[in-house]
């Protein structure tokens, strides 16, 4: 590996890193863990799911996505039911007003984000826009 892939490389973890902590100080005051946001946020994105969708989504085992669920359901944002056509088929699903959580969340998160970038002039802006979306299609597999 080359010296510049390696530091790509660091620079991602530590983005990775950065983004993690930042989620955490926005939510800290949160009514839900961050794994519990991160599957009402699966849910509010993608509609009702099955419990292994929902853990290949937020990169948690079933079993872990499972007793996050158990929790949610407990304080009635999330459902259990099953499908009609196939009764051993159970779909997870948001209760009535339930994404308010993931809503209010991107909302501080997008806010924080763009006062931050705002330091970033036009062209800083575009060409890490163009290197990001390059590096999502090389690691997504779909090279444009």
């Amino acid at each position: 590996m080359k010296k510049y892939h390696e530091e790509l490389l660091s620079s991602i973890r530590d983005l990775r890193r950065e983004m993690k902590k930042i989620s955490y100080e926005l939510y800290k005051d949160g009514e839900l863990t961050l794994p519990q946001l991160g599957v009402v946020a699966v849910l509010t994105e993608n509609g009702p799911s099955k419990v292994s969708d929902i853990s290949g989504q937020v990169g948690l085992a079933n079993s872990t996505v499972s007793g996050i669920i158990d929790r949610l359901e407990k304080k009635d944002i999330v459902k259990r039911n099953r499908l009609e056509e196939d009764r051993r088929t159970v779909v997870i699903s948001l209760t009535e007003g339930s994404e308010k959580y993931y809503e209010e969340y991107k909302s501080r998160r997008d806010s924080y984000m763009l006062e931050k970038m705002e330091k970033l002039d036009e062209e800083e802006a575009g060409d890490l826009t163009e290197s990001v979306r390059r590096l999502i299609s090389l690691l997504s597999g779909v090279e444009k």
